[in-house]
């Protein structure tokens, strides 16, 4: 979750939290715990400008053989605006340093290792009436269920068209590379994933959503790539938001 609270007109203070513990039930994959957080001072710059400067930190810990754990702390600088009522912008640029020790022996590897790795975020949205586009941009250090940290670069594009009050059409698209946070470890892969989606709604709670995924993946340590193809299909309650 995360928040943000103004003791000023202009000035006020930001954070967020994101806590994972997941658990796999397949020996290919190792369970992990992950803790983020950041924190930071944000600044209303002019009406429709916001700078945000804040600090980041994180802790992985996985459940594998070799044991792996890595800290990481780093800052970021940007800026949230609005240029019109139909778009808006937001990016935060940054640097983060990793120490990853290893509680038992790697082939190869040493008992520890220090990375270092950019924590870039950034967004573009412009909607009328009836479409809105989306783009994102985003590069940082993520958990993986390989047992060990990895950055992860991802440009993504969406497009959203209402067909009618109560139904929708989503289109997406996303590419992405992945690789190991420590260079000595062979775990680089490039991705890309085709959605689309429609829903439609029949009541003022409830709706229908049916989801098409195509997933293509080339790992640099396999002969061969991977596809996929995903079907879903969902009936989603959503209560009408209270205010006390």
């Amino acid at each position: 979750g995360s928040g943000s609270h103004l003791f000023t007109e202009k000035n006020g203070v930001i954070g967020g939290i994101d806590y994972r513990d997941i658990e796999y039930d397949s020996e290919r994959f190792q369970d992990f715990d992950f803790l983020s957080g950041y924190a930071g001072w944000t600044h209303q710059w002019s009406e429709r400008t916001r700078l945000r400067l804040q600090a980041y930190a994180s802790t992985f810990e996985n459940s594998g053989a070799v044991a792996v754990e890595t800290d990481s702390i780093g800052a970021q600088a940007g800026f949230d605006s609005n240029w019109s009522e139909q778009l808006s912008t937001s990016l935060l640029v940054g640097w983060v340093s990793t120490e990853t020790d290893y509680l038992a022996s790697l082939p190869g590897a040493v008992a520890e290792d220090d990375a270092d790795a950019p924590l870039i975020g950034g967004s573009i949205n412009y909607r009328t009436e009836r479409h809105e586009f989306l783009g994102r941009v985003r590069s940082e250090p993520n958990p993986s269920g390989n047992g060990t940290m990895v950055v992860n670069n991802l440009l993504g594009l969406k497009y959203r068209y209402l067909l009618s009050e109560r139904s929708r059409l989503d289109l997406d698209f996303t590419v992405g590379q992945r690789s190991a946070l420590d260079d000595r470890l062979d775990n680089d892969r490039d991705y890309a994933r085709i959605g689309v989606r429609a829903d439609y709604r029949f009541s003022a709670a409830w709706y229908v959503a049916g989801r098409y995924v195509y997933s293509y993946q080339d790992r640099e340590v396999a002969t061969d790539d991977a596809q996929s193809n995903a079907v879903f299909l969902s009936l989603i309650y959503q209560p009408q938001k209270s205010v006390w």
